[in-house]
């Protein structure tokens, strides 16, 4: 949600379709960019730009419509997911919906994220962070009627994702009607830049504000990361990835012993295809996300102060420029402020 770059890019503004509400992780987005400007970061932190992403956000009241003109509350019934999502993918959406997709389109070409944003997500009371669909896209195609069609599935794939039966059991979990919940959907452009024809970030990670298996002398409200390379589906999505406290960074148990570092590092990573030019499929779990060896982004160059070096003749670990031995992702120089005051 937060971009974290060395280049400097103006802040756009928030774009809206629709009426009703921007939903809990629409309304995260607009505390985080009060709270970035509150905190006058560009001043703290002169040599880096950190930003909210560009947002375009389909309000809450266009899936109501959606909804009741297709009588699609009777998917709450349903128990099969695919069943639901291809309920809802039989409906042409309203033509207003339509032409912001074309219009969305025309504007922008390039990696995007199609983001849920229902009423009850990342609200503290309820939260249903991670149980609804995000779609990811390369919306690389020439045409930009093809890229339209694509988003407006993914929209409409989002939508459906408010019936899924994970969120269902959530909110019945904490005493919430199904039939209340609404959601709006959240399109902006995925962080990141191309390495010969795949987009992928240097960085990409969660961070938890509550870290329920604290270690040592950590304490639960001292949080939690899970930071990877490349998209951070693979920090999302419980993959691999280097977990530590915001609060105290070199507390490293995953790192215990050379061998641990070698067992625990990050092998492989996520990344969009930019070729890409299949039709998107809202059943497929990757459309354009491919999944690469941590090999790639050596020769991409993108690990430089990411690895430390193991040398299995004298079985030590070590790290900066001049180290030797087989390279292991482990984040250590980020973490103690090179280059980046983590």
């Amino acid at each position: 949600m937060i971009y974290l770059s060395t280049r400097k890019t103006p802040q756009d503004h928030i774009r809206h379709i629709g009426e009703g509400s921007i939903g809990g992780k629409g309304r995260g987005i607009g505390f985080l960019n009060v709270l970035l400007n509150r905190k006058d970061i560009a001043r703290r932190f002169p040599t880096m730009s950190v930003r909210i992403p560009p947002a375009t956000i389909v309000r809450t009241r266009e899936f109501e419509r959606f909804v009741d003109s297709h009588a699609l509350d009777r998917c709450i019934d349903f128990d099969d997911d695919t069943e639901v999502t291809g309920a809802f993918l039989k409906q042409e959406p309203r033509q207003e919906l339509l032409d912001s997709s074309l219009a969305y389109a025309r504007r922008h070409r390039g990696p995007v994220a199609v983001r849920s944003s229902s009423l009850h997500e990342d609200v503290p009371s309820s939260s249903l962070a991670g149980l609804y669909t995000t779609v990811l896209l390369p919306n690389m195609h020439p045409d930009h009627r093809v890229r339209a069609q694509a988003l407006t599935a993914a929209v409409q794939t989002v939508w459906a994702s408010t019936y899924h039966k994970a969120p269902k059991r959530a909110l019945q979990g904490q005493s919430l009607l199904v039939s209340d919940e609404r959601m709006a959907v959240i399109l902006h452009p995925v962080a990141g830049r191309a390495h010969n024809e795949r987009f992928y970030p240097r960085l990409a990670g969660v961070v938890h504000s509550e870290n329920y298996f604290p270690v040592g002398s950590l304490a639960p409200e001292d949080g939690l990361v899970l930071l990877v390379v490349g998209l951070g589906t693979r920090a999302v999505g419980g993959g691999v990835a280097a977990r530590f406290s915001p609060r105290k960074p070199s507390i490293r148990p995953d790192l215990w012993s050379p061998t641990a570092a070698r067992r625990n590092a990050q092998r492989t990573f996520d990344a969009l295809d930019l070729n890409w030019d299949r039709p998107f499929d809202p059943f497929s779990p990757d459309n354009g996300v491919v999944h690469i060896s941590v090999d790639e982004a050596r020769r991409d160059g993108v690990l430089d102060r990411l690895e430390s070096r193991w040398n299995p003749d004298t079985g030590q670990m070590t790290d900066g420029p001049l180290a030797r031995g087989r390279p292991i992702l482990t984040f250590n120089r980020l973490l103690r402020g090179d280059p980046v005051p983590f």
